[in-house]
């Protein structure tokens, strides 16, 4: 097992299957794109391990807490790994991040404790390496 799975293994952290997208519906972007020596990702949400959209769904501030706003973020990170991962083949290729840009959380008030909960992607991120 490569080092960065080895990792997420140790962590407890399953990557998820690839997302199950409803019938007749088609995405009009691809998940990861591969640019050179770069892989651009794009459109990725909260995957339970079947792929399924990760619950509960809703607004941080009024249908989610803060924390749970965080644990959707994480399996997020999650989800976008995983992607990385059948587009690379091994997450160990991995050499850096450049930009990791969360939105599509909407909470009740804008602004709304929002680098606490997306604050999930990115500590998963950071912990993978060691």
């Amino acid at each position: 097992m490569a080092r960065i799975e080895s990792k997420l293994a140790a962590l407890g952290l399953v990557l998820p299957a690839p997302m199950q997208v409803p019938s007749g519906v088609v995405l009009p972007f691809a998940m990861v794109r591969i640019v050179g020596k770069r892989a651009l990702v794009s459109g990725h949400g909260p995957l339970a391990a079947d792929g399924s959209l990760a619950q509960p769904l809703g607004k941080v501030g009024s249908d989610l807490t803060v924390e749970q706003g965080h644990a959707a973020a994480k399996l997020t990170g999650l989800a976008i790994l995983a992607s990385l991962k059948r587009a690379l083949g091994v997450l160990d290729r991995i050499t850096a991040w450049t930009r990791v840009f969360g939105m599509g959380y909407p909470s009740k008030r804008r602004m709304f404790a929002s680098r606490r909960f997306l604050s999930g992607s990115a500590r998963l991120i950071r912990s993978r390496r060691m």
